[in-house]
C-alpha cells in the first residue's frame, strides 16, 4: 500500500483520539510518514491515560469493595463511559467482565470508544459473545469503524466471525482500512471469504477503492490472488474502476503485485481492458516497475498485453542503458521468466532486439539453456525466432549447443510449431550448422509441402562439400527414409546436384537408397532422385535393384506405373546385364495389374524408354512384347510398334 493511504488511515484513527470530527481537517499530516503519525497517536492515548494514572488505581481499587451491581451503577452514573475507559485497564480483568456484563450496551459502546487495546488486552478475549455482538451494532450505529479497526487485533477469531455478521460489506472495507494490526487483515478475510464478491462490488459501487486497495496491500499473496481473480470476474466496470482509482491514488506498487499472483485468465481479462492500454496507466506501471523494485511483478502483465501497449513497454525497457538492461534481463533469468521475457523482447523494434540480443548476458549458456527449455515447456518456437535471428553468431554457436540437449520429442516440437513462422529460416540454418542436422532430418518428413521445400531449398544452398557432409551424415546414420522426402522436396535442378556429387557414385551408398526404398516403399519418392543420376552411375543402382527380392522390385514396378516416374524406372531396370533384365520383363509379364504397367507408358513416354524395349525385344516375353507393341501404336509410335513386332 502506498504510504499516502497508510498515512490516510493513521490522521482518521488520530481524529478519532482527538474528537475532530472532520478527518480531513488533519489532511497536512499525510505528508509525514504513516509510522510518525502512529507513533504520536500512541504517545497522544499514552498521556491521556496516564496523566491521572494514580487517581485511577484508587478508583479500581474502590470497585472490588462493593458488590457488581453497585459497581456498574457507579460505572454509568458517577463515572461516565470516559472515566470508566480509563479505570477498565486497572481493574482485573474477570472483575472488569463481570461489570460490563451489567451495564447496557449503549453506555459499553461509548466507553469501548475510548479504550485503549494495548491496556485492555486481557480483557477484551473474556468478553461473552453476546455482548460483542450488541456493542458491535452499537458502535455500527455510531459509524465507529476506528473503533471496530482497533479491536480486531485483541478479539479472538470467534468474536470476529460474531461480529463480522453484523457488518455489512462496505462495513468490512472501512473497518479492514482502519486496522491497528493489519496482520489480523487474513485472519479476518478468511472468516468472511464467502462475502468477498460483495466486499468488492461495495469498494467500487461505493467508491471505497482506497479502503479496496489498502485491502489489497496487507493481505497475503494467495489472498491478493484471490481478490485479484475476483476483480476480474465481477465484469468490467469493476476492472476499471479499480485501474482508475489505483491511478489516482498512485496505487501501483499495491496493484501490480496483485496482477502478478492472479490466474492467467484473470490477468488475460485485465490486460484486455482498454483503460490499461492508455498512455497515463502504461507510464505509472512502468515508471513503478522500473523506477521501484517492481520489474518481476510487471513481467506476468506482458504476456497477455496486446501488440501496441506491448511495444510501448518493450520500448521503455529498451531506453534503458545496457547495464541496466543487462541486469533486468538477469533477474528475469533469476526468477524463471522467460516465457514473459520473450515476447516482451520481440515487441520491440529490430535495432533495439538485435542490441538486446548482442548483450554479453545473452549470450551466457545458462541464459541460453533457459531460453529453450523455456520455448520447449511453453511451445514458444514459433515466437522465440526473431530473437534467436537476433543473437550474434557466438551466440547462435552457444545456442546450438543447448538445442542439442534438447530430447528429440522437443526438437520435434520445436520444428513443426516453427514450420509456419516467418523466420523458420532461423531454425533449420541453426540445426544444420551446429550439429542437429539429424534430429531436423526426421522431422522434416512431417512437414506440409510448402514447408519442407523451403527445408530442402535451404539444404541444398549449401556448398557441394556441405553439402557431401549432409549427406555422409544422413547415410552413416541410416537415414536415408528421411533423407528421400528432402531430395525430392528439392527443384529439380538442385536434386540433379544432388545426385551428382560423387558420394552418390558410390555403390555402397546407391545399395542404401535401394533398400530404404524398398523398406519403407519410398519408391515414388526415390525414383526422381534416381532419374537424376549422371548416366555413368545408372549401371550401378540398375545393379543394386536387380538384387532385390522379388516382392520389393514388384512393390517398385507398382509404385513407378502409378506415379509419373515409370520411365526412369524402366530405364534403370533394363541397364542391368540380361539376367536381371529378364528377370524384371518376368515380373512385368506376370503382374496381374499389368493394363495400369501399360496405361503409365503414354504420349510423355521419353523415346529412349521406347528404344530400350525395341534393344531388348528378344528378352521380351512374347505376350508382353506384343502387348509394348500394340501400344506403341495407339500411341502413335509405329516405328516402335515396328520394332517390338519384330517388323
Amino acid at each position: 500500500m502506498s504510504d499516502r493511504l497508510l498515512a490516510r488511515a493513521e490522521t482518521t484513527k488520530l481524529a478519532r483520539l482527538l474528537d475532530i470530527s472532520d478527518p480531513a481537517e488533519l489532511e497536512f499530516l499525510t505528508e509525514l510518514s504513516p509510522e510518525a503519525i502512529r507513533q504520536f497517536r500512541e504517545r497522544a492515548t499514552d498521556a491521556l491515560f496516564d496523566a491521572d494514572a494514580a487517581k485511577l488505581k484508587r478508583i479500581a481499587a474502590a470497585t472490588k469493595l462493593v458488590p457488581t451491581p453497585i459497581a456498574a451503577k457507579a460505572a454509568e452514573r458517577a463515572f461516565g463511559p470516559g472515566l470508566c475507559a480509563a479505570v477498565a485497564a486497572q481493574v482485573e480483568p474477570a472483575r472488569a467482565v463481570d461489570i460490563a456484563k451489567a451495564l447496557p450496551a449503549p453506555f459499553l459502546a461509548e466507553a469501548t470508544i475510548q479504550l485503549d487495546p494495548r491496556r485492555t488486552a486481557d480483557i477484551i478475549p473474556r468478553v461473552p459473545i453476546r455482548l460483542v455482538v450488541a456493542v458491535t451494532r452499537e458502535l455500527l450505529t455510531r459509524g465507529e469503524h476506528v473503533t471496530l479497526g482497533r479491536f480486531v487485533g485483541v478479539a479472538s477469531p470467534e468474536m470476529m466471525r460474531a461480529a463480522a455478521q453484523e457488518l455489512g460489506d462496505a462495513d468490512l472495507l472501512r473497518t479492514g482500512y482502519l486496522l491497528e494490526d493489519k496482520s489480523s487483515m487474513d485472519v479476518l478475510l478468511e472468516i468472511v471469504a464467502d462475502r468477498l464478491p460483495g466486499v468488492v462490488r461495495a469498494a467500487h459501487e461505493q467508491r471505497l477503492w482506497a479502503e479496496g486497495i489498502d485491502l489489497l496491500a496487507t493481505v497475503s499473496p494467495a489472498n491478493r490472488a484471490r481478490i485479484g481473480d475476483l476483480s476480474a470476474q465481477l465484469g468490467d466496470e469493476v476492472l476499471d474502476g479499480l485501474v482508475q482509482a489505483v491511478l489516482e491514488l498512485d496505487a501501483w506498487t499495491t496493484l501490480l503485485p496483485v496482477t502478478a499472483a492472479m490466474s492467467a485468465e484473470s490477468l488475460a481479462v485485465f490486460a484486455q481492458r482498454p483503460i490499461v492500454h492508455t498512455a497515463p496507466v502504461l507510464t505509472a506501471i512502468m515508471d513503478v516497475a522500473l523506477d521501484h523494485g517492481l520489474w518481476l511483478d510487471l513481467l506476468p502483465l506482458a504476456v497477455p498485453l496486446p501488440a501496441e501497449p506491448l511495444a510501448f513497454i518493450a520500448a521503455r525497457v529498451a531506453a534503458k542503458s545496457d547495464d541496466k538492461l543487462s541486469d533486468l534481463i538477469l533477474r528475469a533469468h533469476a526468477a524463471d521468466l522467460w516465457d514473459a521475457m520473450i515476447p516482451l523482447a520481440l515487441a520491440m523494434t529490430e535495432s533495439d532486439r538485435r542490441r538486446m540480443a548482442g548483450l554479453p548476458v545473452m549470450q551466457d549458456p545458462e541464459v541460453l539453456r533457459a531460453i529453450t527449455a523455456t520455448c520447449a515447456r511453453h511451445e514458444l518456437w514459433s515466437r522465440v525466432l526473431p530473437l534467436v535471428d537476433a543473437l550474434p553468431e557466438a551466440g547462435k554457436k552457444t545456442l546450438g549447443v543447448c538445442l542439442a540437449e534438447l530430447t528429440d520429442e522437443q526438437v520435434r516440437a520445436a520444428v513443426l510449431a516453427a514450420a509456419d513462422s516467418a523466420n523458420f529460416g532461423v531454425l533449420v540454418d541453426l540445426a544444420i550448422a551446429e550439429g542437429l542436422w539429424l534430429e531436423l532430418l526426421p522431422c522434416v518428413t512431417e512437414l506440409d509441402r510448402a514447408p519442407r521445400e523451403f527445408v530442402a531449398a535451404r539444404v541444398a544452398s549449401h556448398s557441394d562439400e556441405r553439402l557431401s557432409e549432409l549427406v555422409r551424415a544422413a547415410a552413416a546414420a541410416g537415414r536415408w527414409d528421411a533423407l528421400i522426402p528432402v531430395a525430392l522436396a528439392m527443384s529439380d535442378a538442385d536434386r540433379r546436384r544432388v545426385a551428382g556429387l560423387p558420394l552418390l557414385a558410390d555403390p555402397q551408398v546407391l545399395r542404401q537408397v535401394i533398400d530404404t526404398a524398398a523398406a519403407h516403399e519410398l519408391w515414388a519418392e526415390v525414383l526422381p532422385l534416381v532419374d537424376a543420376l549422371p548416366p555413368e552411375v545408372k549401371p550401378t543402382i540398375a545393379a543394386c535393384l536387380g538384387e532385390l527380392p522379388r516382392g520389393q522390385l514388384l512393390s517398385a514396378v507398382r509404385a513407378a506405373a502409378g506415379g509419373d516416374d515409370l520411365p526412369a524406372l524402366v530405364e534403370i531396370a533394363l541397364a542391368q546385364d540380361e539376367p536381371g533384365r529378364a528377370r524384371v520383363l518376368d515380373l512385368i509379364d506376370g503382374m496381374p495389374d499389368l493394363d495400369e504397367f501399360l496405361t503409365a507408358l503414354d504420349a510423355d513416354t521419353p523415346e529412349a524408354v521406347w528404344d530400350a524395349f525395341a534393344e531388348v525385344r528378344s528378352e521380351i516375353p512374347a505376350g508382353l512384347r506384343d502387348r509394348l507393341a500394340d501400344r506403341a501404336l495407339r500411341l502413335g509410335r509405329p516405328g516402335h510398334a515396328d520394332r517390338l513386332a519384330g517388323r
